[in-house]
């Protein structure tokens, strides 16, 4: 049922995006119902809906330039309590850009050292492979400094010359950094380490 669905919606995507005005219309009506119905349901399934937004990072609300017919979307966010199980800070004032080049680096580490974790028979031929299936999860105390650990050892052991990688290499320009090889590679890591604890929320550093 919901392969059909996505596959009707997606034939009358196609033909908005080939300027068809009608689709747009359409298109537009269909998602404004699914968004209403997906809301209602949050209200009236408040635990199944918060289990599956708990896990994501985006939830659709309604906009409208009349305030009365819009959603204020702080309190949707509220309502479902989306991405409080989220493995990484949705504070708004996270510091971290998943646009950034070192933050990319980091999130890519993360997703990797979760998947070592969750998996390790498939990656026990790893000397991190150990260290990895011991970590607590990330919202535990002092979760993310040992994390981090584990994510150096993955980047130094993936990339043992780290100022020679092309995109690593750009997280430490400088004169005086490039003068030092040493120099280079610890600022490298530095900038890595913190773009990858930012990830975690304060308490779980």
């Amino acid at each position: 049922m919901a392969s059909d669905m996505r596959a009707s919606l997606n034939q009358v995507l196609e033909l908005a995006k080939l300027g068809n005005e009608g689709a747009v219309t359409k298109l537009v009506e269909a998602v404004e119902d699914i968004i209403r119905q997906l809301n209602l349901c949050a209200k009236t399934h408040p635990v199944t809906v918060r289990n599956a937004a708990s896990r994501l990072t985006h939830w659709p609300v309604m906009y409208s330039p009349h305030p009365k017919l819009r959603l204020n979307p702080e309190d949707v966010v509220k309502m479902v309590k989306l991405g409080s199980d989220f493995p990484r800070n949705l504070d708004p004032n996270a510091k971290w850009d998943p646009r950034e080049l070192g933050c990319k680096i980091a999130i890519h580490l993360f997703k990797y050292v979760e998947m070592v974790k969750n998996n390790p028979e498939q990656y026990n031929h790893f000397p991190y492979c150990d260290a990895a299936r011991k970590l607590p999860n990330f919202n535990e105390d002092c979760a993310g400094q040992r994390w981090w650990e584990v994510a150096k050892s993955v980047l130094t052991f993936s990339i043992p010359n780290l100022i020679a990688d092309p995109y690593l290499s750009q997280l430490a320009k400088g004169k005086s950094n490039r003068k030092f090889p040493s120099r280079m590679e610890q600022k490298i890591l530095e900038r890595v380490n913190n773009r990858f604890m930012s990830l975690f929320y304060k308490q779980n550093r």
